[in-house]
């Protein structure tokens, strides 16, 4: 991690010229601290606090903050992220400093200057304006966590994910992704046909909209889900992966074996394009020589192998999960063309 100055400088730098708006947009915040110098380890924990916990980014934002809050939010970092009190009271205690809010008003550690005349404690939890969020009081994060716990009872399903739904339509980005999350698992025990499932339209469509909303398990999510869907995309599914917290925290363990497959993929997927690449060279030269004997049949056979050898070269350098089965269907014609041409 960043030592307390630099990060606390690279905030207050940030926000001096961009605004206190910059701490709703945590990948943007990511790629800026990283720009000023602070470790990428340390910037992608940045932005999986804000991002797990929407709540802390609006008391950034907001720039009002009182013992019970910082305490509060310090607590929901932890709950969502699974990162240590120390890190977590660390990094959240650099941001309000970095943001410009007296220290002398609070303590990440819970201790309140004798002379402070803050208040009781004020509600801390996230009002929703469309996909704006705002601090209002503590319920709403309490009110979540329960009923996720609760979709595992039949008894309490219902009511649970008409609650979550409800929040989710309000903006609450780790709602969207509860009730993506369950409709999912639905989808899978329907059968093969993910892509025409009822079950898996909804599930995509509540993920996407948490994804946008900064949640970074939803990415994971919807990178297994592009997997596993008929004529789904690998590059796509890879894309989603590139997000840095796709597989961050409690919700995105959970597909960190997409990560796993995917990155198997790629090397097997390697290794086959080698082996298509040696079948397609000595397709070519077959071809060439295919051209002095019967001229038509060989020169069809060079522009199929020049053509494949293309999409290999492709797949090699741009884009590593692409198919080899095209090739492989047109080296089945280019040599079965070459054998018209040597009999």
């Amino acid at each position: 991690m960043a030592d307390n100055t630099s990060l606390k400088t690279a905030v207050g730098s940030i926000v001096q010229n961009n605004g206190v708006g910059i701490f709703r947009a945590p990948g943007e915040l990511r790629k800026l601290l990283v720009m000023q110098g602070i470790s990428e380890e340390c910037a992608i924990t940045v932005e999986l606090m804000l991002s797990s916990c929407p709540a802390l980014a609006n008391a950034l934002a907001g720039g009002v903050i009182t013992r019970s809050e910082a305490n509060t939010l310090v607590s929901l970092v932890i709950q969502k992220t699974s990162l240590t009190p120390a890190v977590t009271r660390k990094i959240v205690g650099e941001l309000f400093q970095g943001r410009g809010i007296d220290p002398s008003e609070y303590s990440i550690a819970g201790e309140l200057k004798k002379d402070s005349d803050i208040g009781e404690k004020l509600s801390a939890s996230l009002q929703k304006k469309g996909y704006q969020w705002s601090l209002i009081d503590d319920s709403e994060e309490r009110m979540v966590t329960e009923a996720r716990i609760k979709l595992f009872y039949d008894k309490w399903q219902d009511a649970a994910l008409s609650e979550l739904d409800r929040m989710a339509e309000a903006g609450n980005a780790e709602s969207n992704y509860a009730v993506g999350e369950y409709l999912y698992g639905l989808s899978l025990k329907n059968g093969d046909q993910l892509q025409g499932d009822s079950h898996y339209v909804l599930a995509k469509h509540y993920m996407e909209r948490s994804a946008k909303l900064g949640y970074g398990p939803a990415f994971g999510a919807l990178a297994e889900m592009e997997i596993l869907s008929p004529g789904g995309s690998l590059e796509k599914a890879a894309g989603y992966l590139r997000h840095p917290i796709s597989i961050k925290g409690r919700d995105g363990r959970k597909w960190s074996g997409t990560v796993d497959w995917m990155m198997n993929y790629q090397y097997d997927n390697s290794k086959r394009a080698n082996s298509v690449l040696i079948i397609i060279l000595t397709a070519l030269i077959v071809s060439v020589f295919a051209c002095t004997v019967r001229p038509v049949f060989g020169i069809i056979g060079c522009v199929l192998s020049a053509l494949c050898l293309g999409r290999v070269v492709f797949s090699k350098f741009w884009n590593k999960y692409l198919s080899h089965v095209p090739e492989m269907a047109l080296l089945t014609v280019v040599w079965f063309l070459i054998i018209l041409a040597l009999l």
